[in-house]
């Protein structure tokens, strides 16, 4: 039987960390949470974020653990009429945001996040081109962005206007009333929505409208979505 020298293994060694460091250069970095963790941990909760993500029962408990917590804080926070106290409770909201963040990353998958990420893209509608958006990987000129902030401007007065004159602009008990003035206002909005996202669609050419379609991945139901969230957001 043939022992290496000393000599030797140590090569081995550095020649294995070398390939080690190389290839961890190679990986591609985990990916980021797009949707703030409030809405990732509302959507995860819905049959289409099983369907999509594939989510094991433990992610699910994860998952919902994550949001009952989150939840009693920002109840605690909306009761709070003290401003000191008020202030605490942002500050410890905040805390909550930033561990489950770091702990729903560490629950899913990379290619989880992926698809979650995507479908945000695609539930954010016309709105994935706002000004503020930094998911877009691909570059707007500036006469795009103005046409861009134009269409979006045009639409946001509309919704708006949808808002008040459906009076859901104020507080008010979710009675059967409201239920229906806010399934209004979701399907008409829905309809500007896509109305706007097509017409920014026009002002892309063929490179930027790739990166868009992989942005978005496959297409899903965004209105069955979106009920499944209301739906989860009123079982609450």
């Amino acid at each position: 039987m043939a022992y290496l020298k000393p000599a030797s293994i140590s090569a081995i060694c550095l020649a294995s960390a070398a390939w080690s460091v190389v290839h961890a250069a190679e990986s591609p970095p985990p990916p980021e949470l797009y949707l703030h963790v409030q809405q990732a941990l509302l959507f995860l909760q819905t049959p289409t974020a099983n369907r999509e993500l594939s989510l094991t029962s433990d992610q699910s408990s994860v998952v919902a653990k994550l949001r009952t917590t989150q939840k009693s804080a920002e109840e605690s926070l909306s009761g709070e009429q003290d401003p000191e106290a008020r202030k605490e409770k942002e500050q410890a909201l905040d805390d909550i945001y930033s561990r489950n963040t770091a702990r729903l990353l560490r629950t899913l998958q990379p290619q989880q996040v992926r698809r979650l990420n995507e479908i945000a893209c695609q539930s954010a509608g016309a709105q994935l081109f706002a000004e503020e958006q930094e998911f877009l990987q691909f570059e707007l000129s500036v006469d795009q962005r103005r046409e861009i902030a134009s269409i979006l401007g045009e639409y946001s007065e509309r919704w708006i206007k949808l808002l008040k004159d459906l009076e859901l602009n104020v507080p008010g008990p979710l009675d059967e009333y409201r239920r229906a003035q806010r399934e209004r206002f979701e399907v008409q909005k829905s309809k500007w929505d896509d109305e706007a996202r097509d017409k920014i669609l026009k002002f892309l050419d063929e490179s930027q409208l790739n990166g868009y379609q992989k942005l978005i991945g496959k297409p899903i139901d965004r209105k069955a979505l979106h009920d499944e969230e209301m739906a989860v957001f009123d079982g609450d």
